[in-house]
């Protein structure tokens, strides 16, 4: 019985592989996530500055989200500003499989902090599952269960304290009619994990995106082979390729991002 040669097969699969493999990346056709796009908004948290951080610096992330915090019955209660924004997609993007926190490399524009400031912010209320602070007025990383904090004073350096999830993956539940004149406010605070938060709530879709998803199907479908050709032809070209940073987004929203690097106290 004849079987068909997988040679053509495997002359588009094996330089794929090392394009993966590559440093820094390579571009892949995005057609599928382009016209699921149309029509749908995502979420962003309201940053109170977007910038890069140098390796061991100590000032607040790269994505510095300010909430509001509260107590009730003993659990912690985080008020966070949202915007909805729509999802910028351009039927190609970057191709980087190192991943990390800081950000997301891709050929979409990033929405900047002028952008998302200047959108009417809601509000949502989360319940994590298990939250801890820093204090102000150091620089060691000691953590107080919610039921034991105590909001410290502000110093000539530090405006606000830190908060973030503990655990590895983010744990958290919507805190809909929350009635904040009856919980004990304890001040204002970096959040960094609001955008991972705000990347795992539901996106907001209109009626015409609903009916793109047969089309959009098709075009996941064809991404497969074309984002096989796209990756061979850029390898050559890959350390010259220059996208965006988007701190607004992370490779693994559901991960806690402390766990990848030390945490750092806010310089203000």
């Amino acid at each position: 019985m004849f079987y068909p040669s997988p040679a053509p097969f495997m002359r588009l699969l094996l330089p794929a592989l090392l394009c993966l493999a590559a440093l820094p990346g390579c571009i892949r056709t995005d057609i599928g996530n382009t016209i699921d796009s149309i029509g749908k908004r995502v979420a962003k948290p309201v940053p109170d500055r977007i910038s890069p951080q140098p390796p061991g610096s100590v000032t607040p992330g790269p994505f510095a989200c300010p909430v509001d915090l509260y107590r009730k019955d003993g659990k912690l209660y985080i008020d966070m500003p949202l915007v909805y924004v729509p999802e910028r997609r351009r039927g190609y993007d970057y191709l980087n499989p190192v991943g990390g926190y800081d950000g997301m490399l891709t050929y979409q524009r990033p929405y900047s902090k002028e952008e998302l400031t200047a959108l009417p912010a809601e509000h949502i209320v989360i319940a994590p599952g298990d939250v801890y602070l820093r204090p102000l007025t150091s620089d060691t990383a000691t953590l107080t269960p919610p039921d034991k904090f105590r909001p410290q004073p502000r110093s000539n350096r530090r405006e606000r304290g830190e908060l973030y999830m503990e655990g590895e993956l983010i744990n958290f539940t919507i805190a809909e009619n929350f009635d904040r004149q009856s919980a004990e406010y304890l001040g204002c605070y970096y959040f960094y994990e609001a955008r991972q938060v705000a990347q795992l709530l539901p996106e907001r879709r209109e009626w015409y995106n609903y009916a793109l998803m047969p089309l959009s199907a098709v075009g996941y479908v064809a991404d497969v082979p074309l984002s096989l050709a796209t990756m061979v032809l850029t390898l050559p070209f890959s350390r010259r390729l220059s996208p965006h940073i988007d701190y607004s987004t992370t490779h693994s929203p559901e991960y806690s991002e402390h766990h990848v690097e030390p945490w750092h106290t806010s310089d203000n």
